[in-house]
């Protein structure tokens, strides 16, 4: 009966210190992503008139997620979209969740990955998904956003 009991406890614990948090992995590695991040296009259209895109898009924490409210205006365009924010402190996707009521063209679906933003030293590397830029040449993996303020 010792021995049972015993085993009962031990497997007990051993079950309850494998749900513990582990302290080595921080609460909120997300948080390190909260910020406003800004990219900016220009080239001349064919008739003259300029062609610009101005993308921001803004991380945050909400209701104990992160999300990210993606704005794009310029040439042609406005986008008002919610993306979800998964990822580490490294790497991160922003994940088509919805549109706002002010959104102009619906070109995503639910769960598109639409970018990827990577940690390179200082420096944010965007790897496109859905979003694409405008210019052919920006569609290349590189430094395209820059943050703005945290």
């Amino acid at each position: 009966m010792k021995l049972t009991t015993f085993i009962l406890v031990a497997a007990a614990c051993l079950v309850l210190s494998s749900c513990a948090p582990n302290p080595e992995l921080p609460d909120d590695y997300l948080k390190s992503w909260a910020g406003e991040y800004s990219f900016f296009e220009f080239q001349h259209g064919e008739i003259g008139s300029p062609h610009m895109l101005d993308y921001l898009i803004d991380i945050n924490k909400y209701s104990g997620s992160y999300y990210a409210t993606v704005t794009i205006d310029g040439w042609q365009t406005m986008i008002r979209a919610r993306a979800i924010v998964q990822g580490d402190s490294e790497s991160i996707e922003l994940i088509f969740d919805s549109f706002f009521p002010d959104n102009m063209h619906e070109r995503f679906s639910e769960g598109d990955i639409l970018l990827t933003f990577t940690r390179q030293g200082d420096e944010i590397i965007t790897a496109w998904g859905r979003l694409q830029p405008m210019i052919i040449d920006n569609e290349k993996t590189g430094i395209h956003f820059e943050l703005l303020q945290r």
